[in-house]
């Protein structure tokens, strides 16, 4: 690009067909999207000596500025030549490359979750990909929804459970989600078992059940649960 910007500034009426075709020489050398390195340097390599020393006679009034700029794309070519460099290179930028994982759809976690549903289909060994994912929660909380359904008459040492495992959870989102302070809370209504997440507030706190907060929080507290 510099150096066609120098063409370009050096064109006049006698010479801006020629200036012109030299311009075009000099922007096929241009490295795109399109290209790999390897395919850049492949396709360059043996043309790009003779297409400069072309433009050359174009820039004797900026000679200097032509051939520092000439200088600065060959140093680019054998750098990208040299078999070493390119290596520690490619090392260099994998090293410092994040870990991706493609999920193309977070595993859905409900909120409002059956225990006795679950136990019916625990026996019967038809669990459903969100049975699933509550036994995966009850398993990061600490809890055994089981146990849960064997305390249904200790009110309780029940509730003492949930608020231990929301308690549980809290603290490892807080670790997890820097965006703000959030609170989980599990409720237990007979056999309902209800995951609620809450913003605190200087006030209180705005407590909605797990199934009606955004697709971006379900998709990251279902993808860290699960």
């Amino acid at each position: 690009d510099k150096i066609v910007t120098l063409l370009d500034a050096l064109k006049t009426d006698e010479n801006a067909d020629s200036v012109d075709t030299a311009v075009q020489q000099v922007s096929m050398l241009k490295a795109t999207a399109t290209h790999s390195a390897n395919s850049w340097l492949e396709a360059v390599l043996d043309q790009y000596d003779q297409v400069l020393r072309g433009a050359a006679q174009y820039t004797l009034e900026k000679q200097d500025d032509f051939l520092d700029l000439k200088d600065e794309f060959v140093q680019i070519v054998m750098a990208l030549d040299d078999g070493e460099q390119e290596k520690k290179a490619r090392n260099f930028i994998m090293e410092c490359l994040p870990v991706f994982v493609y999920i193309d759809e977070y595993p859905h976690l409900d909120g409002h979750q059956n225990l006795s549903i679950l136990s019916q289909h625990r026996q019967n060994h038809q669990l459903t990909a969100e049975d699933e994912g509550f036994i995966k929660l009850c398993k990061v909380a600490d809890i055994d929804p089981s146990k849960l359904q064997e305390l249904a008459s200790d009110p309780e040492t029940r509730n003492q459970l949930v608020n231990r495992a929301g308690a549980v959870v809290t603290s490892e989102i807080r670790r997890l989600w820097t965006d703000r302070e959030l609170k989980v809370r599990f409720n237990l209504d007979g056999n309902f078992f209800d995951t609620y997440v809450s913003d605190p507030t200087s006030t209180y706190d705005v407590e909605v059940n797990l199934n009606e907060r955004s697709r971006g929080f379900r998709w990251f507290f279902s993808f860290y649960i699960t």
